[in-house]
Parts: C-alpha cells; structure tokens; sequence
C-alpha cells in the first residue's frame, strides 16, 4: 500500500527514518478519513456524543499541518467546532454544567484546534477572546493579595459571570477550608 493510503508502516532495511514515518501518517490521516466519511454528520457530530467527538479530533490539528491537501480535516474540525459554539457555549463557555474535564470538552477545547488551523479568521480569534474574557469570573484570588490557595491567606473572592457581583467565602483557622468557593454570587440569575 502506498504512503498515504493507509494499513500499517512497513519498515524497510536501511530506508531513511521520514519515509517509515511517512507512512504511519498515510495510517492515521486514514483512520480520521475513515471517521469523517462514514461517521461525521452535516452538523460535526460523529455520533456517540459531541463531547467526546471533540477529543477524537484533537490530534488532527497535526496531520491538518502536514497532510490535509485538500482540506477534509479543516472542513471537519471546523464543522464539529461552529456545532459547539452555536449549540453548546455562550459567551465562550459552555452553557451545561460539568466537571472540569467534561465541561472542556463541551466545545472550549476545539476552538484552538480551529483557530490555528483556519489562522488569521477574525472570527476564530474573537471566539478565543470570548472565553479569555471570561477567566476573571472563574478564577480563585485572594482579597490580601497573598494568590489563590495561599496557605496564609485562604479565602476566596469569586466574580458571577452574570452580575458581575462579587462573594467571598473564609477559612477556617488552620489555614485550610473545607468550605468551596461560592458557586454564585447570590443574585436570582446565578441561583437559577
């Protein structure tokens, strides 16, 4: 089989190291045809669930980089991306609550792959600008000054990425907390 067609790499006694490389790339950039033309429907799912959909393309930013000649991986990615953002985020996080792993997966960890893949698109850098933005709502600091999970200083102040509103929550005297951050800030729109 021909580099770039697939099957397995064949080693060849005394062959330069790219071209046994070369054809492990033809195997993988197979693998993710394979995906997209039999399992990927017009809206980027590929059917188990979007959110694991967008760990399956996660290492296709690469063969895009060195093998997507005619543009089936971008076209993929950036099918399963705008689903995402269009269904599954608002204002550049996603819009179920999740754990942290599952909450990534939800669409923020597609749009860089995207973004770099279609480089230059305003509208896939203002998409990362989006979620940047909002980091300051959802990160821990420490009133004095002392930074998140000081020892010395553990008490929390979190911003509502709805109200804008501040809370904080203190610890205890052993200069641990049991108690988590404050999940809102209290208003009707954080409690809803």
């Amino acid at each position: 089989m021909a580099a770039g067609q697939g099957g397995p790499a064949e080693e060849e006694p005394g062959a330069p190291r790219w071209r046994s490389s070369s054809a492990r790339v033809g195997a993988i950039l197979a693998f993710a045809n394979w995906w997209i033309d039999n399992r990927q429907a017009p809206n980027g799912e590929f059917g188990n669930n979007y959110n694991d959909d967008t760990d399956l393309v996660g290492d296709w930013i690469s063969l895009h980089m060195i093998a997507d000649r005619d543009g089936k991986l971008f076209e993929s990615v950036r099918r399963l991306a705008d689903f995402t953002w269009n269904e599954h985020m608002r204002n550049g996080l996603n819009i179920i609550s999740r754990d942290p792993l599952h909450a990534y997966e939800e669409g923020n960890n597609v749009q860089p792959y995207v973004a770099l893949m279609d480089y230059g698109n305003p509208v896939r850098w203002e998409r990362l600008l989006a979620t940047a933005r909002r980091y300051d709502g959802f990160l821990l600091t420490d009133p004095a000054g002392g930074g998140a999970g000081s020892p010395a200083r553990p008490t929390a102040t979190r911003r509502c990425p709805r109200s804008g509103a501040t809370s904080s929550s203190a610890a205890g005297t052993t200069g641990t907390s049991s108690t988590p951050p404050p999940r809102s800030c209290g208003t009707t729109a954080c409690r809803s």
